[in-house]
């Protein structure tokens, strides 16, 4: 695995899955599936695997005090939390 491929799989992919590229990005990434193989498996398998986890994993609200605790130590958030 070359160092772009390294970068795709540990930090790009899972933004790509979520649709949560910039554009630039984005197209960088596209760009580079298109011409590798490995990748292009690798972001299908990836979105494969989450839509499985999120079908089956259903959607459970966390407690309060917790996403408290979370939010509070997100430096972006903290004074935001609105329950």
């Amino acid at each position: 695995m070359d160092c772009d491929c390294k970068k795709i799989h540990e930090e790009l992919v899972f933004l790509f899955v979520d649709d949560e590229m910039g554009e630039e990005t984005l197209l960088a990434f596209k760009r580079h599936i298109a011409d590798c193989p490995e990748c292009a498996e690798d972001a299908k398998y990836t979105r494969r695997l989450l839509m499985i986890v999120r079908e089956r994993a259903g959607r459970t609200e966390a407690p309060r005090h917790l996403r408290e605790r979370i939010l509070a130590g997100l430096p972006h958030r903290r004074g935001f939390f609105r329950a």
